[in-house]
């Protein structure tokens, strides 16, 4: 028995040994390679500072060249718009903004004019349309419930919030909510975009024949529950009639009405009228905001503004791009001295033996 306990407590020792090494030895290889970046560095400081005199020529003689040489405005101004795309579109909406890099890159704005029905002066400014996926929980939500709404309460319990929102973000070809960025040289009149992009898209023969087709089951359900409601409302009315009828029978007595939170006792007790109505009311409310959300297969849910912003970057400042075109030169000139210098040594090391 002490055999045994003994034999337990070796391999426990030894066990924890096992770990102990292995914590030792992750150590050891961070530490050498926190100390080789940092010899690293000190290397590069030593190697700028010993040809510190030509890396401050290159750059003041950039700096000068900058005050010389004309250069081009590189203002930029850019506008966002947040758009929605319904019944798929956003794969229509990608292609259509490469389309329009395409044509840019290629300098045929006419062509891109043409697409978006502006003046060729005004499309000749846009340099590129950028489009990003938007995640926002707040707008997840209600594409969230709508998503549970078209499937089983089975399917409830698999497919929670999180899981939707990770498979947006995964999968950003079925997110329906992007940032449109467009970005200028000019300050031109970007509020253009807000009735002709839309406009590209939403006539689109194949999501037009989409859009169409579920308008027609929304408008059809619609009708039902509007002929519900004309129904209910008809028999309530008989319902009515028969208690004013029975109020005047005075040998029948007064009617027997009871309305509680639950349920009606009475003549409408046997079909539940007011449960009934309230249902289709709240039916017809959200069928209402379907057809108010659906209403296009594009929506801008935020428009362009009118004027772009103007970005303030230090990287599009001539002076500075030149500085650093300076120095960047001389030290590319040092170190391909260098290495030439360190081949010939290897060549004639190599000679030697």
């Amino acid at each position: 028995m002490n055999q045994h306990n003994k034999t337990e407590e070796i391999d426990i020792l030894q066990f924890f040994s096992a770990i102990g090494n292995m914590f030792k030895s992750m150590f050891k290889s961070i530490t050498g390679v926190v100390k080789k970046l940092f010899f690293l560095s000190l290397d590069i400081i030593l190697y700028l500072k010993k040809h510190y005199v030509y890396l401050l020529a290159g750059t003041l003689l950039g700096l000068g060249i900058s005050f010389i040489v004309p250069s081009k405005n590189t203002d930029v101004y850019k506008a966002v718009a947040r758009i929605r795309t319904n019944f798929n579109s956003q794969l229509t909406l990608q292609s259509h903004v490469k389309l329009f890099n395409g044509l840019i890159a290629d300098k045929k704005y006419d062509e891109l004019a043409r697409i978006l029905q502006e003046d060729t002066t005004v499309v000749k400014q846009i340099k590129l349309f950028e489009l990003e996926p938007v995640v926002n929980d707040v707008l997840f939500i209600d594409d969230y419930e709508a998503y549970l709404n078209q499937k089983d309460t089975v399917v409830y319990k698999f497919i929670d919030y999180n899981t939707f929102k990770k498979n947006m973000v995964k999968n950003p070809d079925i997110n329906p909510y992007w940032n449109l960025t467009v970005i200028a040289t000019k300050p031109i009149t970007f509020d253009f975009l807000n009735k002709r992009l839309p406009a590209l898209i939403n006539n689109d023969p194949e999501l037009k024949k989409k859009k169409e087709n579920v308008w027609f089951a929304l408008q059809m359900q619609q009708k039902k529950l509007l002929r519900t409601l004309q129904d209910i409302d008809s028999l309530r009315k008989v319902n009515n009639q028969v208690m004013i009828e029975l109020a005047k029978n005075k040998s029948n007595g007064a009617a027997n009405i009871v309305v509680s939170s639950d349920r009606v006792r009475g003549p409408e007790a046997s079909y539940n009228l007011f449960y009934e109505r309230r249902k289709a009311l709240e039916g017809l409310e959200k069928l209402s905001k379907k057809l108010n959300k659906f209403s296009d297969v594009l929506v801008m849910q935020n428009d362009f503004p009118q004027y772009g912003v103007k970005e303030h970057k230090i990287t599009r400042n001539v002076h500075f791009r030149y500085t650093v075109l300076g120095f960047l030169l001389v030290l590319i000139m040092l170190l391909s001295r260098d290495f030439i210098l360190y081949l010939n040594r290897y060549q004639q090391q190599k000679n030697r033996v």
